[in-house]
């Protein structure tokens, strides 16, 4: 029955809890989530461990990335550029006191043929990363490069087609 007053006060529905609880992943890490982000997270109950376990370290390495520097050359400069070509050089000289610094090659939607790879060149040294023959977006990933490397380099199409014409881009990331 119904509580007479500024409003009707009724019973919760059957099968309506209350419990004494903490969040499942600690809330530094549910910060790094969208509000929307973090509700829908917070609002399931039946999560399961495992996967839990894979949100929350995925959280954990973003919580330990945010310490570094990131330095996007561009986002243009690799747009359609032809298999067997070379870009034209990106120079980043400063990249703090890193001694390594990760270099990521984002590429839009290709599909690549033969054996594909995307090399990074600098002088007389290059680094090499096949790349998948399937259709989709492309990240490869060079570590632990030499910070002097990114001090003037080009990226190399071998990938047996031209680049997407836009998607693509260079970031360097001090580690």
């Amino acid at each position: 029955m119904p509580t007479a007053g500024i409003y009707d006060i009724y019973p919760a529905p059957s099968g309506s809890t209350g419990a004494d609880s903490s969040y499942p992943i600690p809330s530094n890490l549910l910060d790094y989530l969208s509000a929307s982000g973090k509700s829908s997270l917070l609002s399931v109950s039946n999560i399961g461990a495992s996967t839990l376990a894979k949100v929350q370290t995925s959280l954990e390495v973003i919580d330990n990335l945010t310490d570094f520097e990131t330095y996007l050359l561009d986002g243009t400069a690799l747009d359609s550029l032809a298999n067997g070509a070379t870009s034209a050089t990106f120079a980043y000289p400063n990249v703090g006191t890193s001694r390594f610094v990760r270099v990521v090659v984002i590429l839009g939607e290709i599909t690549p043929t033969g054996t594909p790879s995307v090399e990074i060149v600098s002088g007389l040294t290059a680094y090499t990363l096949s790349v998948s023959t399937a259709t989709s977006e492309k990240r490869l990933e060079f570590n632990d490069i030499p910070e002097s490397f990114v001090n003037s380099f080009s990226v190399v199409n071998k990938t047996g087609v031209p680049f997407a014409s836009s998607g693509n881009s260079v970031v360097v990331v001090g580690l």
